[in-house]
């Protein structure tokens, strides 16, 4: 009798947990997510688009986390480290979705960008500053692979087209570093409007993954078309793009840093700070690593999506020990 108990009890644990499995599988469930490492004391977290199509309720998101201690990619989160929200522009509340699936980066094909990278070139950049960022911007150029596309833009007191949109070939990235080369610091600083043109170049591109990074070292002080952070966020999200912002040698807390920091977040992308100009090579190499790490979420909504129609989706972090962190995909229809 104990001979069979044992055996009856052995399977009944089997069925459990096979159910267990079954039910987990491809859900938002908080039994499926990891904890982080004593090395990581703090996450942010921000995407490289949204796709999705009219009639459906069906989301693909590309998610990217990194560690604020060293702006290192997390590239280990699963879909119960995620809750995600959807709700049509400008109403009250939101809904919970579902997380269908959820790919870790580099475990799938990876999808190429469409980016656009604007660089400071105003007065206030001395000597030291423009060769490392040029240094710095040529070895992200090189970084990029030859699916991807870029366009490089410049900012004084106005916005230079360097180089619009193309693919990153070997020959294209020459004449793209070559641009780069040619640039020389006078002038205000029009950022709002060099965001504005950027975004207008990576629409252009013919990836379904687009973001565009914006460097400056100092605050707005000369734009004419986009002449508010509002507006370049309202105009940044209208084109579903997000911004990744880097402040060079900014006060901290003040108010410039505020200025990049809610382009960032207002717009689904994230803010690097940089202490000086020799850590822009690194820091963007770590942008290149966090834009190339990109989780490939797809996710169930409770509303079926309407031609024209806007929606905000916020994916926030969780239970993941008490790091939390969360961005919003703005997507129009």
């Amino acid at each position: 009798m104990r001979k069979y108990s044992f055996w009856i009890m052995f399977l009944a644990c089997l069925v459990l947990a096979f159910s267990v499995a079954i039910v987990g599988c491809g859900q938002n469930t908080t039994s499926d997510h990891v904890s982080p490492p004593s090395t990581v004391t703090g996450i942010n977290i921000g995407g490289s688009g949204a796709t999705a199509s009219a009639n459906s309720t069906t989301v693909t998101l590309y998610p990217t986390v990194i560690s604020t201690d060293d702006s290192s990619a997390i590239t280990n989160l699963l879909s119960g480290n995620f809750t995600v929200t959807i709700k049509v522009s400008g109403a009250a509340t939101s809904q919970n979705c579902t997380i269908s699936s959820l790919t870790l980066p580099g475990a799938a094909t990876s999808l190429p960008i469409s980016l656009g990278l604007t660089l400071d070139r105003s007065g206030s950049m001395t000597s030291t500053d423009m060769t490392n960022m040029k240094t710095a911007a040529k070895a992200f150029i090189d970084l990029m692979s030859s699916d991807d596309e870029l366009a490089v833009v410049s900012f004084a007191s106005s916005v230079t087209i360097g180089v619009s949109m193309a693919a990153t070939t070997t020959a294209n990235k020459t004449t793209m570093k070559a641009y780069v080369d040619t640039l020389s610091d006078s002038g205000s600083t029009a950022l709002l409007d060099s965001i504005g043109t950027a975004v207008d170049q990576s629409v252009l591109g013919a990836n379904s993954r687009k973001a565009v990074i914006a460097m400056t070292d100092g605050g707005e002080n000369a734009s004419t078309t986009h002449t508010s952070t509002s507006a370049v966020i309202s105009y940044a999200t209208s084109k579903n793009i997000p911004v990744y912002t880097v402040g060079l040698g900014l006060t901290q807390g003040g108010a410039d840093e505020d200025t990049l920091e809610s382009i960032a977040d207002g717009t689904g992308g994230i803010y690097y700070y940089a202490p000086s100009s020799e850590a822009l090579s690194t820091l963007y190499s770590n942008i290149s690593s966090a834009l190339g790490n990109y989780y490939t979420m797809n996710i169930s909504s409770p509303i079926t999506l309407a031609s024209g129609t806007t929606y905000i989706i916020t994916v926030t972090i969780q239970n993941y020990g008490s790091l939390t962190g969360s961005t919003t995909f703005t997507l129009t229809i």
